[in-house]
């Protein structure tokens, strides 16, 4: 297996894992939204934290000018990682940035994830009019902030601080940046493994039925679940999304992973 990335951490590495899964975290945060799954997870799974640019110790590093971009970063990540079953979770920028990473790797030819959980975003053919319409990072500092706030994920009066905004605010603007100005490709093939998708039923981002619509990008559909709570609904308690994902991923491992690939797209409605 080749060196660990410098954007990969491995809270417990497990050489011989049954299942590795791999966790894409939101715009303006870090991999430590995940820092409490791995030891919520089974024994046999390796939980791979993917870490972008631009934030913690990887601070010094620019952001790639797209998500395209981004996932062609994270791309070497997966090397030598790919030799058993794994699974990519995604929430909010996440979940996009794991979605465009399983295109990629269906275009090249490897190895497939044989579950993709997609949490907080909506399907890429409504994606793009909503993000247009909220465009969040060419707002004002002070809408912005509000907007932010309204969704939940920072604990109460960060945002209000001076110093606290001045450390994370270019960091939100280019992470939202990259998800607002992404656009699907109308020629995606259809995914073949199983997916799910997830959403907090006071979401201001995103709403339940755009949650939904992922059904037309999989030849097997898992279906989605909808919590009570706002966009980071299970940052307190991850416990039930945790049973969802591990039932999920047992069901989409029953059904053989992802076997075969078809470049036959599924219907889109407009």
């Amino acid at each position: 297996m080749t060196s660990p990335s410098p954007h990969l951490v491995l809270p417990r590495p497990r050489p011989d894992a049954r299942l590795r899964l791999f966790l894409f975290h939101h715009a303006g945060g870090s991999h430590m939204l995940f820092r409490d799954w791995p030891a919520l997870l089974p024994d046999d799974w390796e939980v791979c934290l993917i870490a972008y640019p631009a934030r913690l110790r990887l601070h010094r590093e620019p952001m790639p000018p797209s998500l395209n971009d981004l996932a062609a970063l994270l791309r070497p990540t997966l090397a030598g990682r790919l030799d058993r079953p794994f699974a990519f979770f995604g929430h909010s920028m996440g979940a996009l940035v794991a979605y465009q990473l399983t295109l990629d790797l269906m275009r090249e030819g490897a190895p497939l994830p044989a579950w993709l959980g997609l949490s907080g975003f909506e399907a890429p053919h409504r994606a793009p009019k909503k993000t247009r319409e909220r465009s969040l990072h060419r707002h004002d500092d002070a809408t912005l902030r509000r907007e932010l706030a309204a969704l939940g994920g920072t604990p109460a009066g960060f945002l209000d601080d001076e110093a606290n905004w001045r450390a994370v605010a270019r960091l939100i603007r280019t992470d939202l940046g990259l998800f607002e100005t992404w656009r699907g490709d109308p020629l995606a093939p259809t995914l073949p493994m199983p997916l799910s998708a997830f959403v907090g039923a006071g979401d201001r981002l995103v709403t339940e039925e755009g949650v939904s619509h992922w059904a037309y990008y999989t030849r097997h559909w898992l279906g989605h679940r909808c919590w009570p709570g706002d966009h980071f609904w299970f940052a307190a308690d991850p416990r039930p999304l945790l049973d969802a994902l591990r039932a999920d991923i047992g069901r989409a491992l029953a059904l053989g992973g992802a076997a075969g690939v078809t470049r036959a797209a599924a219907a889109v409605p407009a």
